[in-house]
This record gives structure tokens, sequence and C-alpha cells, in this order.
């Protein structure tokens, strides 16, 4: 017996009966559930669902799924239970209880690229803080996993779109909660932009802006496409915003903003806030306050030399006293400032009343105030 003919049988068996290793076997998982061989593939009884993601060569048509009793599923026409999208050069197919048995593709498909079978598609959000502040801006990611893997077929992503909805949560006459008016939010995306770190890496990040009223809340994610949607729900609390703010004015003319800081919501230590005053012809000055150490600051507006209207609005950024970084919008203020009236104290119509001469001047001399430049003078 030829030597050479019997040590390459012993490889070949040696090649189909070794088993494969534990990551191997994890990485084609990620990949597929299911052998492909010439086009064929197996689903056992009890899947409740399945995608496929079927590669074309350029300029073919949809391909034709055969199932194990040898009807055949086309793109033009199909059962209730399918859900069929096709595009450029790319078939994505999901069947609900599909027929156990083996099936078919038929079709001109291209040879470089697997046939993706998908039946344990799952979609996994972030853990959100269980309570979040009014105004607050928050990132969070969500991901689609099939066996607990990263799914990252871009042409399946091409058509998947993935909002985050606030369900309003009350409470009904038996004591359950029940959900009633319904926000968007936010949208996630994949695309490298904004706070998505990386595009098309299967990692969908969003950036939600919780503008709501107070109260309990569910957020609700759902990402879909032409073919298939999933759901991923967490219940939330909505707590005021921790700063509050007021235009302190004086017969009409805006003198300062006071800001107040909850204390039993935020460290004091950690604030730092950014402002930006504007007014007409693209007047801008930037106020920055760092580590007030006290929970209220004023900022006053005599650096303001023209009469006009204005706006003043900004971010504060903290520690929360449980330790979370947390990012909030402040309320925008718009106010006006009139030049050349000589202002007095007295309480009389337009003037200040009682508690709004009480407030005490907290920032005059703040060394923690940084501003922008000086405001150019009045014309």
């Amino acid at each position: 017996m030829n030597k050479a003919w019997l040590l390459g049988t012993c490889l070949a068996l040696l090649a189909v009966f070794t088993p494969i290793s534990s990551a191997a076997q994890n990485e084609q998982l990620t990949r597929s559930a299911y052998k492909v061989l010439d086009n064929r593939f197996r689903l056992d009884h009890g899947i409740e669902e399945v995608t496929l993601v079927i590669y074309r060569t350029p300029g073919a048509g949809p391909a034709v799924i055969v199932r194990p009793d040898g009807s055949k599923l086309y793109a033009h026409t199909t059962p209730s239970n399918v859900r069929w999208f096709g595009e450029g050069d790319f078939d994505v197919i999901t069947i609900e209880k599909p027929m156990p048995g083996p099936w078919q593709i038929i079709g001109s498909l291209d040879r470089r690229n697997n046939i993706e079978i998908l039946s344990d598609l799952q979609l996994r959000l972030d853990q959100a803080p269980r309570v979040i502040y009014q105004n607050e801006r928050l990132k969070l990611t969500a991901e689609l996993v099939n066996l607990g893997n990263r799914l990252n077929i871009d042409a399946f992503y091409q058509s998947t779109e993935l909002a985050l909805f606030l369900l309003k949560r009350q409470v009904s006459k038996n004591g359950e909660f029940s959900g009633t008016d319904t926000s968007k939010i936010g949208r996630f995306f994949d695309n490298g932009t904004g706070l998505d770190e990386y595009p098309r890496d299967g990692v969908f990040t969003g950036e939600m802006d919780f503008v709501l009223a107070p109260g309990r809340y569910q957020l609700y994610m759902n990402v879909s496409n032409k073919t298939f949607s999933r759901v991923a729900t967490q219940d939330i609390e909505l707590k005021k915003n921790p700063i509050k703010s007021k235009v302190i004015r004086i017969k009409g003319s805006a003198k300062k903003v006071h800001y107040s800081i909850n204390p039993v919501e935020l460290d004091l230590a950690s604030v730092a806030i950014n402002l930006l005053v504007q007014g007409a012809a693209n007047f801008q000055y930037p106020l920055s306050i760092v580590a007030p150490d006290q929970a209220q600051v004023d900022i006053e507006l005599d650096f303001l030399e023209r009469t006009g209207d204005y706006k003043i609005s900004g971010w504060l950024f903290a520690t929360t006293v449980s330790g979370r970084e947390v990012a909030i919008a402040i309320p925008i203020e718009r106010f006006s400032v009139i030049k050349g009236q000589r202002i007095t104290n007295d309480v009389s119509q337009n003037g200040p009343t009682e508690a709004e001469l009480a407030v005490p001047k907290l920032s005059t001399g703040n060394p923690n105030l940084v501003t922008g430049q000086k405001a150019p003078p009045a014309e």
C-alpha cells in the first residue's frame, strides 16, 4: 500500500473527526447556528423565529426558498408568517415558526459571503440609572445579539432603526402600574457620529434628553427593520431638575440671574456650570462657575452695556450624592436690559419684591466665577 496515500487518508479522517475547539465553536455560533452545505440547511423543531441574511451576486434577482415539504417562498408572494426585505445585493427574510426539516436556497449567491441563519435574536440595552433628572442628557448603548454574541452584519443593519421612548406610568385602581402617554426621546445610531464611538461595529449609541415632567416612567426601546422587531424595557424615576434659575429685575431691567442648586441631590464641591449669554447682532458672552461649594449662586449682569433682549442658557456638570456623574441642561431664562434708566430701591409698581431684594449676592467677587471676554461697549 502506498504510504503517502495512507498518510493522506489518515490526515483527512483526523480532520473530519477531531473535535472543534471551544473558541472555534463560539466563533461559528457568532456567525450562524446552522451548517449550510450546497445552500441547504436544517431547522430543528421548536424554533419560534428565524432570520436569513442571503448575499447575492451583483445584479442577481431575489433568492427562492424551498421549504421541507417542497413548497417555495418568493420575495413577491409571501405567507403571513414570512417577512421579506430585499435591497441591493442581499435579502433579509424572517420566518415565524418555520417548518422543521431540510431547507434549501436557490439563486445566484455570492460565494464570498456566508448565508447567515439567526434563530435567537435578542435586544440588549445598557442598564440606565434608576433615577434620572429632568433635562439630563444620557448616553445609552444597545446591541442585537444572536446566541449571546453581538451581531455584526452590515447588510442586516442597513434597514434597521432603533428608537427609545418614555412610557408614563400611572397606578391603576387595583394598585398595578399601567402605561399611558408615550413620548419618543431619542434614536440610536451606529455611524460613528455624535456619541457613537465606532461606525458599523454593531453597537448602537443614543443621546437622550429627558425633558418630560417628573414621575415614574418605563424606558421602552424598539428595534425594527422590514422583517423583524424586538423590544427592551426598564422602569425609571424622573426627578425634578436639581438646579433652578430666576432673573432678578428692578423696574423691568434685569440685574442678575439667581441659581439654586439642590444639595440633597448633588455634591456641591463637584459642580461646574457653563453658561452663555446671547443677544442681538450675534452677541455672545460665556461664563463658567467651578465648584461654588454653595447652594445659592448669583450672576451679576452689569457687564451688559447695551439696552436689549437677552437669554442665558447652559449646562450643569456634577456628581450626585450617590456618586453618579450627570450632565443637566439649565432652563433658559430670557430677560431685557434697560440702560440709561435711574434705578432706585423703591418697590412701587415695577420694582422688585421683598423676596427678590432679600436674595444674597453670593457670587459677587466669587473667585470661582470665570467670565468670557468683555462685551463690546454701548454705541
